[in-house]
């Protein structure tokens, strides 16, 4: 075969309820999963078994290996140095839409490096701002016709030693999720317990914005919309509380009570990734280039009757509708930037859809890229998405980077896989927590217009963070029944 060819065979679909949460692919093993399909989410879950080389990148160093080697042959651009890692080569390609590549995040704060941005700059998040793991094997699991495939391109070799590593590695990585399968059993669906319409005071959760301090953040943002600095800015929280969590119970634990279709768990030495992700950043398939920003949220109610309502209040509200528009506009002009005059187009504009704790508004818009762009324009382009930035989108940054007293890190930033032949699908890291020693953090927000409630605020925040706290309550329970 070809040094760009790859192995494909077929494996087992798993039963239903079964999937490996990657304990035991790899230490630095990916899983990308569509845990929810119902809505928008995608037919496929990926994960990258046994990565050959995990790449990080901070202000200070540039790209650094996590595995030893030198990665002084890498630009230190984040994005260029990602493209050399990979030496993208777009062309179409046969088989999974993810078949090898790299799998990881770009964080928030690396806005910094394609803006001005030094209040943004200043903010640590205490983790590299781009981990990425090189895979040349990855299992691609399609949903909708429920079957199961393992790719194996043969990278870092080329040539005849590409080949032989191709094929070993696709009899070890068939081996591996044979057994994995007949260890893993599928586990009953869990129930959140009883969340108040507040974060609660106790149990250790910390925010870095408790009511009374966020109506001041609240005010001061006001005042800016009020001269008309601003239309709309996305003000988060941080919660944060000290637990020792495997971070695959964690992962296990949102798959079974808040399922998401772009869920993701990034499992490291040093830290964790875990999202239960809704919405999608930006895909690209061939030149097709697609994003569906979320903008507008209700909480589920506790009888259908109330749920129902909560929807309809959702899709007849000005307010909302408002907000929608214009991070729509916001996203039109991102892909503006690299698209084919007259291609953005807005396809199912304000489409409800429902997920485990929250109704959200989506529009999906998509373009065409013009040709002679280095493989991840797009995405520089784009980044960080306008629903969770605001609008005009840079100077909504630099008011809340001054706004926010913690850094957001993952959370806001993007998650998911880029294919070595130049496809690529991230989400919006949202619902997304950091796992540090035996600290867990998970922001959340929602968008502030001239008409927008601090209290309603507040709740909304604590209405998107509360199905990963009642999780990673799940999770710390699991570990106590342990010990």
């Amino acid at each position: 075969m070809s040094t760009r060819d790859r192995l494909i065979v077929e494996i087992s679909y798993p039963p239903s309820g079964v999937l490996p949460t990657a304990s035991g692919a790899g230490r630095d093993a990916v899983w990308l999963e569509s845990q929810e399909r119902a809505t928008a989410g995608d037919r496929w879950s990926f994960l990258a078994w046994d990565p050959y080389r995990v790449l990080e990148w901070t202000p200070a160093g540039g790209w650094v290996s996590r595995r030893g080697e030198s990665a002084r042959d890498l630009p230190n651009d984040p994005w260029r140095g990602l493209e050399a890692a990979l030496a993208i080569e777009r062309r179409a390609s046969e088989g999974p839409p993810f078949g090898g590549g790299a799998c990881g995040y770009f964080a928030y704060e690396l806005a910094a490096t394609l803006e001005h941005l030094p209040v943004l700059a200043a903010h640590d998040p205490g983790i590299p701002l781009a981990r990425w793991a090189l895979a040349d094997v990855v299992y691609a699991l399609d949903h909708d016709a429920a079957r199961a495939y393992a790719v194996s391109s043969g990278r870092p070799e080329i040539g005849a030693a590409a080949e032989r590593r191709a094929h070993d590695r696709l009899e070890a990585a068939r081996a591996w999720w044979n057994g994995a399968l007949r260890h893993e059993t599928a586990s009953p669906r869990a129930t959140s317990p009883p969340l108040g319409d507040e974060p609660p005071h106790r149990d250790g959760l910390e925010a870095s914005l408790d009511r009374a301090a966020y109506g001041n953040r609240f005010a001061r943002l006001h005042d800016y919309l009020v001269a008309g600095h601003l239309y709309q800015a996305n003000l988060t929280v941080s919660f944060e509380a000290r637990r020792e969590l495997d971070p695959h119970a964690l992962f296990r634990a949102l798959r079974e009570d808040n399922p998401a279709p772009r869920a993701a768990l990034l499992a490291g030495e040093e830290f964790a990734i875990v999202s239960a992700s809704p919405e999608m950043f930006l895909a690209r398939r061939g030149s097709r280039l697609v994003t569906r920003p979320i903008k507008g949220t209700r909480r589920r109610g506790r009888t259908a009757a109330e749920d129902t309502v909560l929807a309809q209040e959702l899709l007849a509200s000005a307010k909302d509708r408002a907000e929608h528009v214009m991070i729509v506009d916001v996203h039109r002009n991102d892909l503006g930037r690299v698209a084919r005059f007259g291609s953005v187009r807005v396809e199912m504009p304000w489409a409800l859809e429902s997920f485990a704790t929250v109704h959200h508004l989506t529009s999906t818009i998509v373009a065409d890229e013009r040709d002679g762009f280095p493989p991840l324009e797009a995405v520089r382009a784009s980044f960080p998405a306008g629903s969770i930035t605001g609008a005009p989108k840079i100077r909504a940054m630099e008011v809340l980077a001054d706004l926010e007293p913690h850094a957001r890190g993952v959370y806001t930033g993007a998650i998911g896989w880029i294919d070595d032949r130049g496809d690529f699908d991230l989400s919006v890291a949202i619902r997304t927590a950091t796992l540090r020693g035996d600290r867990v953090t998970f922001p959340a927000g929602g968008g502030i217009v001239l008409d927008s409630d601090p209290d309603a605020e507040y709740r909304e925040a604590w209405e998107k963070a509360r199905g990963l706290w009642a999780a990673i309550e799940s999770a710390s329970h699991e570990a106590s029944a342990r010990r």
